[in-house]
């Protein structure tokens, strides 16, 4: 069975490359209809996260990522971030498309720069670099380290990552 991502992905794909790319086409508008879809299952699965793991915000950032990482081992294909990987096959195919992704982007860094932020009130996270210097950091790392599990077929560079990041560049 395609994981419902997969099947999500291909069915964007299919509504944008069916049709002329560039204009307020169909293609357009499906994929809007679909992004607004996924946007609200990806702030879900984010709000379920943290809100079933730890209560302290650093914590509840490892475990989040650490629960997607366990569902990347659970699966026979490795899929990486379904923002990530739309972006980086549309962004330059349509500026509507580009602007979407760029907001689910958004909402992402903007509920991780929360959680660093309440984590450097508590003490918890480094406060000499700012939450949103942080969140981009841990964005750029974290993508690149679900492209690279992509290619290697293995889940160790995101487990590397999170190591990296959770056990010595957040730590205060």
């Amino acid at each position: 069975m395609i994981p419902q991502s997969q099947r999500d992905r291909n069915i964007i794909f299919v509504s944008m490359f069916g049709h002329e790319i560039g204009n307020e086409t169909m293609g357009q508008a499906a994929f809007v209809e679909r992004h607004a879809n996924l946007q609200g299952n990806l702030s879900i699965l984010w709000d379920d996260l943290l809100k079933s793991g730890p209560k302290d915000p650093f914590e509840a950032l490892r475990y989040s990522l650490e629960m997607i990482i366990s569902h990347h081992e659970q699966s026979e294909v490795r899929t990486g971030c379904l923002i990530g990987n739309l972006a980086a096959e549309i962004s330059e195919a349509s500026d509507l498309c580009r602007q979407k992704m760029h907001h689910a982007m958004t909402v992402w860094k903007d509920r991780v720069s929360k959680q660093i932020s309440q984590g450097q009130t508590m003490g918890t996270i480094r406060g000499d670099i700012s939450a949103d210097a942080l969140t981009e950091f841990i964005w750029n790392a974290w993508e690149g380290a679900l492209l690279n599990m992509k290619i290697v077929n293995s889940t160790a560079p995101v487990k590397e990552c999170i190591s990296l990041l959770f056990d010595f560049f957040l730590k205060p």
